[in-house]
């Protein structure tokens, strides 16, 4: 493939490589996909992403490398607490995420997951909302079936707030960091 572009608004996704077949079926991979401004819909959601990753290695145990920043972006989802506290995979109940992900299970991650200001998450409980623009800096390692996340998330002065029907409270800071075990989380 050579330079293979698809445009979305003003944003454009390139990608450009090779796949090695036999018998027609591929085998191995070297790819290069890059994203600018390229935004991406799911349901009444966007995000607006910046790319720079590879793909190589034979496609079962490849490896899968690069940057991913997220530009700009909304996400606004109601949340059912009831679902999210009485409902867990019980081991044994299902597929488990290995068993989906058949024999791209152990693609390696190696990805820096970054954000600026505009991406803003909007989450509805039923007794209250919140609206959060964090500042993310990810790193996702490991493997596709058990990634390892570690990092920060941080929402500043100004970039969060906690919504009641009849109040509004401001989120002076907050902080999850991810590279602590077990994770920190500071209000």
């Amino acid at each position: 493939v050579r330079d293979f572009r698809i445009k979305s608004g003003s944003g454009e996704l390139r990608l450009d490589g090779f796949v090695t077949l036999e018998d027609l079926a591929p085998q191995a991979a070297d790819i290069s996909l890059s994203m600018n401004a390229f935004r991406y819909r799911f349901g009444k959601n966007f995000l607006e992403i910046n790319s720079d990753l590879k793909a190589s290695g034979p496609l079962i145990g490849a490896k899968v490398a690069g940057n991913i920043h997220l530009a700009r972006g909304k996400i606004e989802e109601q949340v059912d607490l009831t679902k999210l506290v009485l409902s867990s995979r019980v081991e044994g109940s299902g597929q488990s995420l290995r068993d989906l992900l058949g024999a791209y299970a152990d693609t390696d991650l190696d990805l820096q997951v970054t954000s600026s200001e505009e991406v803003m998450i909007q989450a509805g409980l039923p007794v209250l909302a919140v609206e959060l623009t964090p500042s993310i800096d990810l790193k996702v390692a490991g493997v596709l079936a058990e990634p390892e996340v570690s990092g920060v998330l941080e929402i500043d002065e100004g970039q969060g707030a906690i919504l009641f029907p009849k109040a509004r409270f401001l989120v002076d800071s907050a902080s999850i960091d991810l590279s602590q075990d077990p994770f920190f989380v500071a209000l």
